[in-house]
């Protein structure tokens, strides 16, 4: 971890071509951190367990590792170098850390599918951009109270797509060059994203606000289709890329696509296209020939629902080994997804690809959507006279590649799925050995859900194994420290107040000053070498309730002093700037 957090910080340096903006940079590892991390100007908190895993990782967890880092570390010049001017643009700043990670873990972690994690990501986007409830990109905030709500995967998957978009549309050098301006132009101050498009259109020359305005203010998505027809020799002709508003609420997408077709000889063929309204022509295509599948998102770099066409399905479904490469195979198999989603796929059909093509995936990313999509189907879209029927086949691809997967990631991966999806009884009775530990899968440790049928076989029972977690947990618990450099007059003040507290505590104790805050350090035994262990562990119990009092006594003085004069507002009634 420190040394991606040197090697990201390189990288983002020459990227942006400028220093790091601040004169330090702290990782804080907070142990059950609400998040994965927070940015702050010099520093970054992070979530424990996001970090310093509690069990045995697979690869998939090691990139979401790096990459949560590579986030943090970006919002170190879009966040706090250059910050949103109100929250109605947290996009800008979300939507680029997450888009400038995925840049630096391509060049930082080669060996990773950094695109089709990213591709992951754009999913979950799909899943809220189909429904009635979806928003768009820039979101007018009135009042910092509904900066929550713009929260979710419109900033997060959404966002960064359009910046992938942006980026292949107007050329990756162009890019660069923007943002380096847009970086410099605005350092340590305030922007919105028309600075950002203003930037994009001085480097790359061209007029933008159309594009800008149909992706940043307009909700919902594309579906995208590539269709064609044939002269007599099966050749395609008039191939076109038509577009239509999933929401049905009219309106298109300007974009740039890159379409990919491979012809029953083997020979593939791509091509970019423009795509500016409701159809487009691909002239590239026409002549090849004769077409055994095509994708119109060929490289992810577009945004929407991209579905094959009927052919095209046809052909996948019975040879899937003729989609070559691992992004285009997470393409596609998320294509094929999308189809059961769209009632053009039975779910049984889907299942039984999963079954033909896990075992020899690859790719960890790919192979995850892979089983998560089956565990889907086979748990909610099956019936149960189905699920009965299809059970043994299912749970035998998930043993086979838990115990004799090559990889440690891929078991963990097989293994992850089988404890959702054990239907029958002979995979629920495998499930209990794994969580009895009579079975055990090569080179993976227990998760920690699984241990507690360890626990429940110590002596005593399971109560008794509870109540001994309990007093290690509060063992291990580091003591309350208040800050060590603050003034003498609050130093003295904290003193005075944890010997009335120890008056409360229990039986009176005679304590000295200095006593008093070796005892508030945590040092009760050294403080005071009569006093019992058990009054010590009372003290710690009212360690928090003395910081909070602290606190209000802090406020209260603050309340007198600025009595008279006008009062802050607080944080649910900032309003935006004018």
């Amino acid at each position: 971890m420190l040394r991606f957090n040197r090697e990201s910080l390189r990288w983002f340096e020459r990227y942006f071509n400028s220093r790091f903006p601040f004169p330090k940079y702290d990782l804080v590892l907070v142990p059950e951190f609400a998040y994965g991390g927070m940015e702050h100007a010099g520093a970054t908190f992070l979530r424990e367990e996001a970090v310093l895993f509690p069990s045995t990782p697979n690869e998939t967890d090691i990139l979401a590792r790096a990459q949560l880092l590579f986030h943090e570390t970006s919002h170190q010049w879009f966040g706090d170098s250059v910050t949103m001017r109100w929250f109605d643009d947290l996009w800008l700043k979300e939507g680029f850390a997450n888009f400038m990670a995925a840049k630096a873990a391509e060049a930082l972690l080669p060996a990773h599918s950094v695109w089709n994690a990213f591709h992951a990501l754009k999913t979950a986007a799909y899943r809220t951009d189909v429904t009635q409830g979806t928003t768009p990109i820039y979101r007018r905030l009135s009042n910092l109270s509904g900066a929550k709500s713009a929260y979710g995967n419109i900033v997060y998957g959404k966002a960064p797509a359009v910046l992938r978009q942006a980026e292949f549309y107007v050329g990756a050098p162009v890019f660069r060059r923007a943002v380096r301006q847009f970086l410099k132009g605005h350092a340590y101050a305030a922007a919105d994203w028309s600075d950002l498009v203003a930037a994009l259109e001085r480097a790359s020359g061209r007029k933008l606000k159309r594009w800008a305005e149909a992706w940043v203010k307009r909700r919902g998505m594309p579906e995208v289709r590539l269709a064609w027809d044939t002269d007599r020799e099966g050749r395609p002709r008039n191939t076109v890329l038509e577009q239509h508003n999933v929401l049905n609420e009219g309106g298109t997408w300007p974009m740039k696509l890159r379409v990919f077709a491979l012809s029953e000889s083997g020979l593939p063929r791509s091509a970019d296209a423009l795509l500016r309204g409701e159809s487009t022509s691909v002239r590239a295509i026409d002549g090849m020939p004769e077409i055994d599948f095509a994708f119109a998102n060929f490289g992810d770099y577009g945004y929407g629902r991209f579905l094959l066409d009927p052919m095209s399905r046809e052909a996948v479904l019975a040879r899937p080994e003729i989609v070559q490469g691992d992004l285009l195979r997470a393409l596609v198999f998320g294509s094929l997804w999308e189809s059961v989603r769209d009632a053009e796929l039975a779910p049984l059909a889907y299942l039984d690809l999963v079954v033909r093509v896990a075992p020899v995936e690859r790719d960890p990313v790919t192979l995850a959507g892979l089983l998560q999509r089956a565990q889907v189907a086979f748990l909610h879209y099956a019936s149960d006279s189905q699920r009965d029927a299809l059970a043994e086949r299912f749970e035998q691809l998930l043993v086979e590649g838990m115990l004799h997967a090559d990889a440690p990631g891929r078991r963990i991966t097989f293994l992850r799925t089988f404890t959702a999806s054990a239907w029958s009884e002979n995979g629920r009775s495998r499930l209990k050995s794994i969580l009895a530990n009579t079975l055990e899968i090569p080179g993976v440790k227990p998760l920690p859900r699984h241990r507690a049928a360890a626990r429940a076989r110590r002596p005593g029972g399971e109560g008794a194994a509870l109540r001994s977690d309990r007093r290690g947990f509060r063992r291990r618990r580091p003591p309350l420290r208040l800050r060590r450099r603050r003034c003498r007059a609050q130093r003295r003040g904290e003193a005075r107040l944890f010997r009335a507290f120890l008056q409360r505590a229990g039986p009176a104790r005679k304590l000295d000053r200095c006593g008093a805050r070796a005892l508030q350090r945590g040092r009760a035994r050294r403080a005071h070498p009569a006093l019992p262990r058990s009054r010590a562990r009372r003290l710690a119990r009212i360690q928090a309730h003395a910081q909070d009092l602290l606190r209000q006594q802090l406020a209260g003085r603050l309340r007198r002093r600025t009595a008279g004069r006008r009062r802050p507002r607080t944080g649910g009634e900032l309003r935006k700037p004018a």
